[in-house]
């Protein structure tokens, strides 16, 4: 396998990874109203702190298992792959509630 299809094929695996992060995430939120609609956000459970590692190592498996590089490059590529791991799970709430922040207290009603 040529350097440049090994190379997108690990990038494919971690853009795979990330939008499952994302999912497990976007399924935390709940909508909330008819007319203005407010979202309020469940945290993260323990279900997800055992998800979110075990659908990561299967991600770097698959990636290690499937397409053996140098040993520099596996380095690089396990600590992308823990970093996201520890980001997700220690500041995955406070990305949930960024979509809360800088709400106002009260709805005013504007006038047409």
């Amino acid at each position: 396998m040529s350097s440049s299809i090994e190379c997108i094929t690990k990038i494919f695996i971690l853009i795979v990874y990330l939008l499952t992060i994302l999912f497990i995430l976007y399924h935390h939120y709940v909508e909330v109203g008819e007319c203005a609609t407010r979202v309020y956000y469940y945290p993260l459970g323990r279900w997800d702190f055992f998800l979110i590692p075990l659908v990561g190592t299967v991600m770097l498996s698959i990636s290690l298992y499937l397409i053996p590089d140098s040993i520099r490059l596996r380095i690089i590529e396990v600590f992308i792959y823990v970093s996201i791991i520890i980001t997700t799970l220690l500041w995955g709430n406070d990305i949930l509630a960024s979509r809360t922040i800088d709400w106002p207290d009260t709805y005013h009603a504007q006038p047409l």
